[in-house]
This record gives structure tokens, sequence and C-alpha cells, in this order.
């Protein structure tokens, strides 16, 4: 069993969070020593995706308020160095 832990933000990924209007949560936990490689952090990114819009609002204008706040939290992910970035599968909903 895997005990999360809490991790401090770069500032300058807080900084850009707040800009753009996205929480962060930071966690992290040790993984078992293997014997053929040493241990490295690898940052993963998971992305919850909220309506940035009222559904009063046009299809296609709540569509492309949603792919800009994807690209923000991914502009945000890759300052903070992360490598795999995981997207909820709910995009074929509103194509």
């Amino acid at each position: 069993m895997y005990l999360l832990m809490t991790c401090k933000f770069l500032k300058k990924c807080k900084q850009l969070s707040q800009r753009y209007k996205i929480d962060l949560i930071c966690c992290g936990f040790h993984c078992k020593d293997e014997e053929l490689r040493s241990q490295r952090l690898v940052r993963v990114g998971l992305f919850q995706q909220k309506l940035p819009l009222p559904l009063t609002n046009p299809v296609r204008t709540v569509k492309l308020a949603m792919y800009s706040l994807a690209s923000d939290a991914i502009k945000v992910a890759a300052r903070g160095g992360v490598k795999i970035f995981c997207l909820q599968q709910a995009w074929s909903r509103l194509i």
C-alpha cells in the first residue's frame, strides 16, 4: 500500500494556475526500490473538466471554452514538469 504525501508547487505553477483560475492539488508517493535502475521522479497530471460557461450558451461556445480550459491546464502542467497528462474521457459529448 502506498501512502500519499502532499507536495509543494513551484511558484511559477501557482502563479499561472491563479491566472487561469485552475485549482491545483499536488500529491506524491514513494515506490519500492528496483534492482536495475535508480529511483526517479515522474510527474503525472490529472485533469478534472468543469463547465467554464453555463449551458445556456451555444454548444459551440461551451465546447471552445472547455478546450481553452484544458489547454490552460496543460500549460500549467508543462510548466511544472509533468510528463504524463491525463484528460477525462468526456470530449466526445459536445463534438
